[in-house]
């Protein structure tokens, strides 16, 4: 439900929510086209990690300008339980979808060709790598795209529904992640991948919003990516 304040917002923090919107959310789309065609070269590379660097920093730099300084949100058990069983939940459809049909839909040796050619054929760099993703990288997308996308998203629509925010959050969320999908394999499977990280963003925009903060969230996330790693592991590894 929208507090008062959140219903009448002053008309400088709505624009200032677009603009932080338009300049972050297309900028790991930029960093995906650039960077994963084959034969991209070092400025491809150069300006991905631009990009994922300014994922990061914007937010900061709103947290500075709106509150005049930097604040993390403390450690808190409240809705990590939720979050847990979310996670396990959202682990096991995509385990059940992959072990039913992952087989029919995606193209092993194309995998593992890439696989190949990005070292992650490599246990030795598979590992750490996939540790990062689940550990790491779930958490940094949490603080940008749950904490900082969502927030923004309410900004701009203080009198939507409050499911509105969450939605179009996680669509924003699946942008990205969609065009890499579609960069690395046949049109189904990247479709059925990029919904199932539209649920996923729904669902933690959902967590979010009802608990405040992110750790719940990031619980279901890791989660959620330990299940990709699986995956990831039995496509490649084929154990």
């Amino acid at each position: 439900m929208s507090t008062a304040a959140e219903t009448h917002r002053p008309a400088g923090m709505t624009r200032q929510a677009w603009l932080a919107l338009l300049v972050l959310v297309p900028a790991p789309s930029i960093g995906v086209l650039l960077a994963m065609p084959d034969g991209a070269g070092t400025l491809g590379k150069v300006i991905y990690a631009a990009m994922k660097a300014w994922i990061l920093v914007l937010p900061i730099l709103w947290m500075l300008s709106v509150n005049g300084r930097l604040a993390w949100p403390a450690w808190s058990w409240k809705g990590t339980g939720v979050g847990l069983l979310w996670g396990v939940g959202v682990a096991a459809a995509i385990l059940a979808g992959f072990f039913a049909f992952g087989p029919q839909l995606v193209d092993v040796q194309q995998v593992r060709a890439k696989a190949m050619e990005t070292g992650l054929a490599d246990p030795r760099l598979f590992i750490p790598f996939f540790v990062y993703l689940c550990l790491v990288n779930s958490l940094l997308e949490e603080y940008v795209w749950r904490w900082f996308v969502y927030g923004r998203c309410r900004d701009i629509m203080p009198r939507a529904p409050g499911w509105a925010p969450v939605v179009l959050s996680a669509g924003l969320f699946t942008i990205h992640h969609a065009v890499a999908l579609s960069m690395q394999m046949a049109w189904l499977p990247a479709l059925l991948g990029s919904t199932g990280v539209m649920v996923g963003g729904i669902i933690w925009g959902g967590l979010y919003r009802r608990y405040g903060r992110i750790w719940p969230c990031w619980i279901s996330h890791v989660i959620a990516d330990v299940a990709v790693a699986v995956v990831a592991w039995r496509l490649i590894h084929g154990g």
